[in-house]
């Protein structure tokens, strides 16, 4: 087949000469031989483990803003405007740019460097929740429309870094397998539990609103400077070497070949199609997959409370929403994703996986009519506890699975060399069906 003009097969390398695993140019080193390659093992699971812990980094930023609910109605509390739709402005502000930057990525490969992507943008990110961390120790109580719009502003800023850092992740890990997506993606629902639990963590431990948030965007920032040294080091692991020198060799191999009968080099348009003439029943269904999560989470889930609200309790008033609405959803998302990796109950071909992701679409009624608040034109149909809990298991289980589902198949279904644009491409689809189901979300809620 005709060479690829993509990260992988544009990469070029000297024999016997050490190089820098982050760039575009050396990415690794092989030597060419007679005998087999034999990838090494992946010890102690570290790259497994690395390419988890880089997808915590991904959706850090997200989560952390999304989960921090109470502090952001206590800001807005004196503006009623900004208080009713601030959820759904996140949503917006944050996966448009997101969308933008994996395209601006896609045209970036091979012109800047990963390393300049993705170091680049964790330090910017992280400077943007110093900043966020600022204001949460400054009367803004004056000045609300300009503190959320500065708010909004960090919040566009730091998923346009997230989008850059994501494409550029997973074309990596679409380059190195199967497994290593499904760390990157396990590690992202990982970054949703972990945002969740500290902020429960938070609001436990005392009632000064400013001192919890202090300390839970502190954290925030930590584990984004983190993903730096974790960046730099996985690419001095063995097995990930191997990889990409077992891919560089077979790159090699096929423009050789490519050469020698007479074919021409794709370009980089013709690559970028090809790819989606293979993965988009895939690409289609990640991207109705987070159309459906988008609208409903978290635009209604932050907003349905306890019929059982006026009973006093700690649980029902104080927690209610960060348990069922936040704690829940991000525990059944991890461990969709978990299963993911032993259980795959449909095939990287065939019409059942679109269809159960398109099926998703009936969570969307489903949570309009439990108790959310407030509401001015539905009446409450599920008028107990236990169904949005129940609704919220299924959804946020299916959402985990599916998803995880997609972005592995995705780089299967790709044409031989086109595994890493797949999965750059894979991550676009996912942030459109984002960006869609944000700009959804105000449309329901408006209904309700």
């Amino acid at each position: 087949m005709p060479p690829v003009t993509n990260e992988g097969s544009k990469l070029r390398n000297d024999t016997h000469t050490k190089k820098n695993y982050g760039s575009n140019e050396d990415i690794g080193s092989y030597q060419e031989s007679n005998d087999a390659y034999v990838v090494k093992e992946d010890r102690y699971n570290l790259g497994y483990l690395s390419f988890f812990l880089i997808g915590i980094g991904m959706l850090l930023p997200w989560n952390f803003f999304i989960n921090a609910d109470q502090y952001f109605k206590s800001k807005l509390k004196n503006n009623e405007s900004d208080l009713k739709l601030f959820e759904s402005a996140f949503s917006i502000c944050s996966q448009i740019p997101c969308g933008i930057a994996l395209i601006i990525n896609l045209c970036l490969t091979n012109r800047v460097s990963r390393n300049g992507r993705v170091i680049s943008t964790l330090i910017i990110s992280t400077i943007c929740f110093i900043v966020t961390t600022v204001l949460v120790n400054v009367d803004t109580s004056a000045w609300t429309d300009k503190f959320f719009a500065v708010t909004l502003t960090s919040v566009a800023i730091i998923n346009a870094c997230s989008g850059i850092f994501q494409g550029t992740i997973f074309g990596i890990a679409g380059a190195a397998g199967g497994r290593y997506i499904q760390g990157a993606v396990v590690g992202m629902s990982c970054a949703g539990t972990f945002a969740s639990i500290t902020n429960i963590i938070s609001l436990a431990v005392g009632d000064d609103i400013k001192l919890d948030s202090t300390i839970y965007f502190s954290i925030a920032s930590l584990v984004l400077f983190t993903c730096i040294f974790v960046y730099i080091g996985m690419f001095r692991l063995p097995v990930l070497k191997d990889k990409f020198e077992i891919k560089l060799y077979d790159d090699k191999m096929s423009s050789t070949s490519s050469t020698s009968s007479g074919e021409n080099d794709c370009t980089g348009e013709q690559s970028f199609c090809a790819v989606i003439r293979n993965i988009y029943p895939t690409a289609l269904s990640v991207m109705c997959v987070f159309a459906v999560t988008l609208t409903i989470q978290p635009a209604i889930l932050s907003g349905i409370r306890s019929v059982n609200e006026s009973n006093g309790s700690a649980f029902t008033n104080k927690y209610f929403t960060a348990v069922v609405g936040f704690l829940i959803f991000n525990v059944g998302d991890f461990v969709g994703r978990i299963i993911s990796g032993f259980v795959r109950i449909v095939d990287k071909k065939g019409p059942w996986l679109p269809i159960l992701c398109v099926a998703r679409i009936a969570f969307i009624p489903l949570f309009m009519f439990c108790n959310f608040q407030p509401r001015h034109h539905l009446t409450v149909v599920f008028n107990k506890d236990i169904y949005p809990v129940i609704f919220n298991i299924l959804f946020s289980v299916s959402n985990g699975y599916l998803a995880s589902l997609c972005m592995m198949y995705g780089p299967e279904r790709a044409p031989e060399g086109m595994m890493e644009t797949a999965g750059a491409t894979m991550q676009l689809f996912l942030t459109i069906g984002l960006g869609l189901g944000s700009v959804l979300s105000l449309a329901i809620v408006d209904t309700i």
